[in-house]
């Protein structure tokens, strides 16, 4: 049995501002169209400066901080120092 093209996933992004926003379609069925995709971990947006993916990593590391320091406790000890 031979895998069928899921329609429903394609999108089209338009990566030029004077690019004209034409529809377009697979099997009668209209393509969604977006201004950013994910994919293979890089936001990719119409005009393709990196700013939502620097949002994005920014976040998601002070998300793992924060887990990190809710999870580890930090004791000081006093320990005699040798001289």
């Amino acid at each position: 049995m031979a895998d069928t093209f899921n329609v429903s996933k394609c999108k089209v992004i338009h990566a030029e501002k004077k690019n004209p926003r034409h529809s377009y379609y697979i099997s009668s069925n209209g393509l969604k169209l977006v201004e950013v995709e994910k994919d293979v971990g890089v936001m990719i947006t119409s005009d393709f400066k990196c700013l939502q993916q620097c949002e994005y990593a920014y976040s998601k590391a002070n998300r793992v901080m924060g887990t990190i320091r809710r999870t580890i406790s930090y004791r000081i000890q006093d320990h005699d120092k040798f001289v």
